[in-house]
């Protein structure tokens, strides 16, 4: 019986994927559900036997991601020297993918069109997935949506997050922040994006030690009636350093 084109795109895919690992000098192997790369192994998720269009097209935006985008940009020596738990990990990594699969989409076009189709397919599968609820989940969300939104990629999931961080942050600290990260992605060098994390990291503790002062009581024109206080929301002034240094996964030093 022919195969399908799909059923052939299965077929070769295992050695297209063994090719590229060559090319980085990274073992390659397919196990699991989740796609990393250690610097010396790439882990990809295992091939179903009912594999469909879409799950072909998820994994070969795995692929260029963690072959083509750190396989290629990536210094591992740099990335696990520092910053290696809690939100700046987390940082760091959305930072790195921004710029490695920038750089990638720079040389390789078609690359950037499949890692823009890996965004959408895992937004519509529900696995991007940043509580805009919690101070930690709105800011990753929000840095999440800068980087992919800068290289062209769309996430429903993290649309509502530009407004959700402003419960958290104020104005002037999200502008300090989202300098570093447009700068981050077009870092030369990974150690050039681990300066960046630090930077983000020192904004926060500036937030948190040095909060803006609270909006000033509005008095009433009437005799005899106390003023309302003026609602903060969170664009003139607010404690966002200090609301999310209280997250757990936040760390207290920068």
């Amino acid at each position: 019986m022919k195969k399908t084109k799909l059923q052939e795109k299965v077929r070769h895919f295992p050695i297209l994927a063994s090719m590229l690992g060559k090319r980085y000098g990274i073992e390659v192997v397919f196990q699991g559900e989740q796609p990393m790369n250690s610097g010396k192994r790439i882990t990809l998720p295992a091939i179903p036997d009912d594999m469909t269009e879409e799950d072909m097209m998820l994994l070969t935006g795995f692929l260029d991601h963690e072959a083509g985008a750190h396989g290629q940009h990536m210094d591992f020596d740099a990335w696990y020297s520092e910053y290696n738990e809690g939100i700046a990990k987390d940082i760091k990594n959305i930072l790195c993918d921004g710029r490695d699969e920038r750089l990638l989409g720079r040389d390789y076009p078609g690359c950037r069109e499949n890692l823009k189709k890996l965004v959408e397919i895992l937004d519509q599968r529900g696995m991007i997935k940043f509580p805009a609820d919690t101070p930690s989940g709105a800011f990753l969300g929000w840095l999440f949506h800068l980087v992919h939104s800068a290289n062209g990629q769309v996430a429903k999931a993290v649309e509502d997050h530009p407004e959700a961080i402003r419960k958290f942050l104020n104005e002037t600290c999200l502008a300090r922040v989202e300098f570093e990260v447009l700068k981050a992605i077009d870092e030369p060098k990974t150690a050039g994006v681990l300066s960046r994390t630090s930077n983000i990291l020192g904004i926060l503790k500036d937030e948190k030690d040095n909060p803006p002062p609270p909006p000033q009581q509005a008095k009433s024109s009437q005799a005899g009636d106390d003023g309302d206080a003026e609602e903060n929301n969170g664009a003139g002034g607010g404690t966002a350093g200090d609301e999310v240094q209280e997250d757990e996964s936040v760390p207290k030093g920068g």
